[in-house]
């Protein structure tokens, strides 16, 4: 991985020079999670992907908490 002066940072890139904050090859990104999501969605964790691996037979989730008319709440994504 590498990290630029500027706060970019790269990880698996071939030419090893990111152009985005965050910048992932190799065609995966993996969330793991562990604990319970948050219960409050609020200002501090705006942008904040959870994911939820469901037990063997159950159906996994994924959420954001995200603000919409001055509303935060979870917003499912899957």
């Amino acid at each position: 991985f590498r990290v630029l002066g500027d706060g970019k940072l790269g990880i698996g890139l071939a030419d090893n020079a990111p152009t985005q904050k965050l910048e992932i090859g190799g065609g995966g990104l993996r969330f793991s999670t562990p604990g319970a999501r948050p219960i409050t969605c609020n200002l501090s964790i705006s942008g904040l992907i959870w994911f939820v691996d469901a037990a063997a037979g159950g159906t996994d989730s994924l959420a954001i908490c995200a603000e919409t008319s001055g509303v935060y709440s979870w917003r499912p994504l899957y």
